[in-house]
């Protein structure tokens, strides 16, 4: 965190806005930054934007938000762009696991399968393009520049952010090599990540002659100096290709002091968040999957919060500006109001916050990950890992076997109308359904498919498709159980059903509250305990015999299990039903101001 020589507080003062590299993680930062801009009522002032890498995503939200805007009245407010732009990187960009599409969806794997190139770049620009929804880039917003490095020349080019572009150079201005292809651009040739060259966006500014005051959002990743000991192939490709824009970084900093505002994750303390909050945050993933809410909007807190005291605020002001920008939106306000308790620096004073321990075990998870779950320290993450290990699988057995189930039926109706055996029908049914796959597969390639091909489509292309969408939709229904311990919600049903039985709170004062948490924590330990024999019919032989026993086994192999579980998943479902239609009616009555919405009564 830096403040420097560029004085910015002045009203109306044209400046430009750098954005660094660092995947989601600094696109979220920068969105925190750009909220706090409209805060300050400074996000018009902005008259240029780089971006490099990640920040491209961040550029595109803020070059959106303008266009999207021009249509309220005085064109818009700061605070109506900055939540245009809150709103495209929390509900389209972190939430979206563009990998797990491009690897797994029915769109891109088709594509794969009919051109046999695993084309992930052009499968990242087709997803963003349809979460821009025909929004057209070039009715306005400040010049925006994506940063790209050239594979001809090594040079770094900024390639302007238009409407005709936009997907495909937003993918490729994120294009590392060695995970994504590089992918031609008109009138700049094949290009890649633009962070090989630099972190910052800096270096594009100094191309474009910008000679005025400057803003960098910075939450790019810091190259690692510990080169004397051994490093593993993926890490010393990483620190081979990083090393000269790690350098260019500090360079580009010293030069441009005199005019340049650093607001950085990377660099040292953030007054008014907390320390091990800052150190977690930090070490978040840079790629592009899927973000749980309590990393989204830790980061885009922690980046409000870093701009903020960069443009003068002491860290209560910082907090108090977040709380009253932040109470226009019900949702944000909410997450506001639960993660400050945890994320909040109290000076000297060691404040011990539930809060931060758990949103500390939240950000060391790095990633959904049912092993890293099943083995966290903490109660709900390991019951989060035990549903989703469970449950996951059940979810892609269940859909393949639909898939066969209806194959199988297919191929009795034909039995039934031809009169043949009902084998046979069925393997017809399977070619039949392999042939209208590679048909539409043929369609939907660029390139004439030979007969080897086709055949090999026909055989084994339904195959592909069908486990691949089967643990692709398995992936999807596992996330809310994951996506529900939001801040909003921040412990889900099942984390409360466990902070219930957790025997560690009664260490407190006898209270009714108590009571009643202990009773509830006897029925729970039988629900989740003792009933599962119910679920395995061979654990019930392990309980004594003969007719003393009789009504302890009728308790035992009572019903009842199942049915909570089945109670939980539809109590989750509604739980992230409601706080979608929480979210529309609250944007509907922003276009709607006259309309009342139930949710506010």
């Amino acid at each position: 965190m830096k403040n420097t020589n560029a004085d910015l507080s002045m009203i109306n003062r044209k400046f430009a806005l750098a954005l660094s590299g660092g995947g989601k993680r600094a696109a979220l930062f920068q969105c925190g930054g750009i909220m706090a801009l409209a805060a300050f009522e400074r996000l018009k002032d902005v008259s240029l934007v780089s971006a490099i890498s990640g920040g491209s995503l961040a550029a595109l939200a803020l070059k959106r938000a303008f266009v999207v805007n021009l249509v309220k009245p005085s064109s818009g407010s700061d605070a109506d762009i900055a939540w245009s732009v809150h709103e495209f990187l929390v509900y389209h960009i972190a939430s979206h696991d563009f990998r797990t599409d491009a690897l797994l969806g029915f769109k891109h794997l088709s594509t794969f399968l009919s051109s046999g190139e695993f084309r992930l770049t052009e499968a990242i620009a087709k997803q963003i393009i349809g979460h821009l929804k025909d929004v057209d880039l070039d009715k306005g917003g400040p010049a925006t520049y994506l940063g790209a490095r050239k594979l001809a020349t090594k040079d770094l080019v900024g390639i302007p952010l238009t409407n005709q572009n936009a997907g495909l150079a937003t993918a490729v201005a994120m294009a590392l090599p060695g995970v994504f292809d590089a992918v031609p651009i008109e009138d700049f040739g094949a290009v890649v990540d633009g962070g090989l060259s630099d972190k910052t966006g800096l270096q594009l500014l100094s191309g474009l002659k910008w000679d005025h005051d400057i803003v960098l959002l910075d939450a790019s990743q810091a190259s690692s100096t510990q080169t004397q000991f051994r490093v593993n192939a993926i890490a010393s490709l990483q620190l081979a290709l990083e090393v000269d824009a790690e350098a260019n970084r500090s360079t580009l900093i010293k030069e441009l002091r005199n005019k340049l505002t650093l607001v950085s994750l990377r660099d040292g303390l953030i007054p008014g968040i907390d320390a091990d909050c800052v150190e977690q945050l930090r070490n978040l993933r840079t790629d592009l999957d899927h973000f749980t809410p309590v990393e989204t909007d830790s980061l885009i807190i922690t980046g409000f919060i870093a701009t903020c005291i960069c443009f003068g605020d002491t860290p209560d002001q910082a907090h108090e500006r977040l709380a009253k920008f932040a109470a226009s939106s019900e949702g944000f306000k909410k997450s506001v109001t639960v993660l400050s308790r945890g994320l909040r620096s109290h000076g000297s004073v060691v404040v011990d916050m539930p809060e931060k321990g758990r949103i500390l075990e939240f950000l060391k998870m790095g990633r959904e990950n049912m092993l890293k779950e099943l083995s966290s320290s903490h109660p709900y993450l390991r019951l989060s890992g035990i549903f989703n290990f469970v449950f996951t699988p059940m979810v892609f057995i269940g859909t393949i076997a639909l898939l066969l189930l209806l194959l199988l039926m297919f191929g009795a109706f034909i039995s039934r109308l031809t009169e043949n055996s009902v084998a046979s029908c069925i393997g017809v049914s399977v070619l039949i359904f392999g042939l209208l796959t590679a048909t539409v597969l043929r369609k939907s390639s660029a390139r004439a498919l030979g007969l080897k091909r086709m055949i090999f489509l026909t055989l084994v292309a339904p195959l592909i498709l069908a486990v691949a969408g089967a643990w692709h939709y398995a992936l999807l229904l596992g996330r809310p159980s994951a996506s529900i311990s939001s801040v909003e919600y921040h412990l889900g049903f099942l984390g409360r059903l466990w902070e219930i039985v957790d025997l560690r709170q009664y260490t407190r004062p006898f209270s009714v509250k108590t009571l009643v948490q202990a009773t509830l924590n006897t029925l729970l330990i039988f629900l989740l305990i003792i009933n599962p024999i119910v679920i395995i019919p061979g654990l019930q032989s392990w309980l004594p015999s003969g007719e003393s026993f009789a009504e302890l086994r009728s308790v035992l192999t009572f019903q009842f299990f199942p049915n909570t579980a089945i109670v939980i998943l539809i109590a989750e479902r509604a739980l992230v039903l409601t706080r979608r239609l929480k979210m529309s009616c609250h944007k509907f009555m922003k276009k709607n101001e006259h309309v009342t919405c139930p949710w506010t009564r």
